[in-house]
């Protein structure tokens, strides 16, 4: 199946994207963003348009019935139908980089805080970066864990076809 291959696709583009936020590079964490999207819903594309043309009469029909059923479902019409439109049709990102200033000590290797002559601790200042999914479906979660859940969803979905043909 074609569907397949395209499956294939995302999960490699959701390795980079995972590399793309480990870099911190969230300039091309919205390009990887917008080609896993892009990717899942081509899934299904390929697989009612492309991949169910060699089909039997019988195969396409329970096709149907489970596109009626799986189009209904909040992962598919929630997020990989939403998510990807809002990025197509208006450029509107549901994840956003997100940076907060912590205070932390100053430790040694084994833990203990580090002093000044005084006895005060020194205290230090770290900027962190990440990447929030801030509105939208599964809001709050990561990007990277609703991507492999999407990933799961049409996994499941497939080896089932799969199965019945």
């Amino acid at each position: 199946m074609k569907a397949r291959s395209v499956l294939d696709d995302c999960i490699f583009a959701k390795g980079k994207l995972a590399k793309s936020i480990e870099d911190k590079n969230f300039q091309q964490t919205r390009i990887d963003w917008i080609t896993c999207l892009s990717l899942l819903r081509a899934v299904g594309h390929v697989l009612k348009n492309v991949d169910s043309k060699e089909w039997s009469k019988e195969s396409k029909q329970k096709l149907d019935e489970r596109w009626n059923e799986w189009k209904k479902e909040p992962l598919f019409s929630e997020f990989i139908v939403k998510e990807r439109n809002a990025i197509l049709k208006e450029y509107d990102f549901t994840i956003k980089e997100s940076k907060k200033e912590e205070t932390c000590y100053v430790v040694t290797t084994s833990g203990d805080r580090i002093v000044t002559k005084s006895g005060d601790a020194i205290v230090g200042t770290v900027l962190i970066r990440e990447l929030e999914k801030i509105e939208g479906f599964r809001k709050g979660q990561s990007p990277l864990e609703i991507l492999q859940s999407a990933v799961d969803w049409w996994e499941k979905r497939l080896n089932d076809l799969e199965e019945d043909k």
